[in-house]
């Protein structure tokens, strides 16, 4: 048997000494819902839905004018019990004087949430009901740390600048997908610092952008080591890590060279571990984490086994940084490009009955470009994608939505 909130036990009306402004244009003069019918003003009450752990239903009616609480029903299995204590909203643990939560959002099962909903008293009944669900009040946001919501950069359209001010940090980036998010993420106002391994190329990227260069093969445990507490040393922090370097070595197994092998995943995985176990004590909460993965992390590629192992390691590795250290407010997500205009495609571009093989598999027709890789690397660094993490997002012109199915025309 299903017990409903005995409401019709509140009181009915609840008078202040100090009468607030109606609102609304046509509320006055023949009385309306901020109108007793005498035409004297009342305040505004709301009944609070609460649900602690192992209570059913919770209600409560308050003045916000006098900031009181005039009486509960609180239904449990077996019983409904009736309260009219007065007591003041402050006396609610975790509650502040509009009866909304003061703490941080808990899972339900850990404390409880708020509903508010607006009272109405039609004419010619003593007792005030609840409103239709379609028309209360949206559910109270609860804000969690490092949330869009609670940084004021967030709230406008415009994204531009949102990186002010933050430290951002990306491998790889003296050429290709790399450089393309470390022109995006300055733009959006971060400091940058580039790492890479061609040290001509890494150098004049970054004054062309006014970024710090350091020089370092991620394929060395102790030069990625030395490179992430240089920029700690420096900065103090970091505040977005964007992990892009990345190498091939094509072969089948029984074709690839181990050396090659060992290599392609020391700097297509190997390096994601050393640098985050270095950069993630200093990632101050809010921080982001991007990993530029593949879509043959989704799915392996014909005679590509060691890039397509370390892409699909990095991939869950991925998945695991976000779960291991949402709670600390850090987000990691994996972007991963399909064909793209770099230097590692610069053979199958060369090659025009190739690609255009590919082109026509590419639902878009076409290869894509650095930039718009960066846009997504951009979006996913940025506070606008606060509630995203754990994510991997294929950014390969809709190769990966295919079932593998030929092509029918007409």
């Amino acid at each position: 048997m299903t017990f409903k909130p005995q409401v019709a036990l509140l009181p009915r009306r609840v008078r202040s000494a100090e009468p607030a402004v109606p609102s609304g244009p046509a509320v006055g003069e023949r009385g309306g819902r901020h109108m007793d019918p005498g035409g004297e003003p009342r305040r505004q009450r709301r009944a609070v839905h609460i649900r602690p752990h192992g209570v059913r239903h919770l209600f409560a009616a308050y003045d916000l004018g006098k900031d009181k609480l005039y009486g509960h029903v609180k239904t449990t299995k077996n019983r409904t019990m009736f309260s009219s204590s007065g007591a003041t909203a402050q006396s609610l643990p975790g509650r502040g004087p509009d009866g909304a939560s003061s703490a941080p959002y808990r899972p339900r099962t850990a404390g409880s949430r708020i509903h508010p909903a607006r009272i109405r008293e039609p004419r010619n009944s003593p007792h005030p009901t609840l409103l239709p669900a379609t028309e209360r009040p949206s559910h109270e946001t609860h804000l969690v740390p490092g949330s869009a919501s609670t940084r004021p950069d967030a709230r406008g359209s415009n994204l531009m600048g949102q990186l002010t001010g933050r430290i951002a940090l990306v491998t790889g980036a003296a050429a290709g997908i790399g450089a393309a998010s470390a022109r995006a993420l300055a733009a959006e106002g971060a400091e940058l610092v580039i790492i890479d391994l061609d040290a001509h190329g890494g150098e004049a990227f970054a004054q062309e952008i006014g970024a710090t260069f350091i020089h370092a093969d991620l394929s060395v445990r102790a030069q990625t080591g030395a490179a992430i507490k240089q920029v700690i040393t420096t900065h103090g922090r970091l505040d977005v890590l964007v992990n892009n370097a990345g190498i091939a070595a094509f072969g089948t197994t029984t074709e690839v060279d181990p050396e090659d092998w060992d290599r392609v995943i020391a700097v297509d995985f190997g390096a994601l571990f050393d640098i985050c176990r270095e950069a993630i004590p200093h990632m101050p909460d809010g921080s982001a984490v991007v990993n530029v993965v593949s879509i043959f992390g989704m799915a392996a590629d014909h005679r590509n086994a060691a890039y397509s192992a370390a892409k699909g390691a990095a991939l869950n590795y991925t998945r695991a940084l976000a779960l291991d250290h949402a709670r600390q407010g850090i987000r990691v997500n994996a972007v991963c490009p399909g064909l793209v205009r770099t230097k590692m495609a610069a053979g199958l571009s060369s090659n025009q009955e190739r690609l255009a093989a590919y082109n026509a598999a590419i639902p878009l027709g076409r290869m894509g470009e650095p930039e718009e890789i960066a846009e997504v690397v951009r979006w996913l660094a940025s506070p606008g994608a606060a509630y995203v993490t754990g994510a991997a997002i294929a950014v390969d012109g809709g190769l990966m939505a295919s079932a593998g199915a030929p092509r029918r025309d007409g």
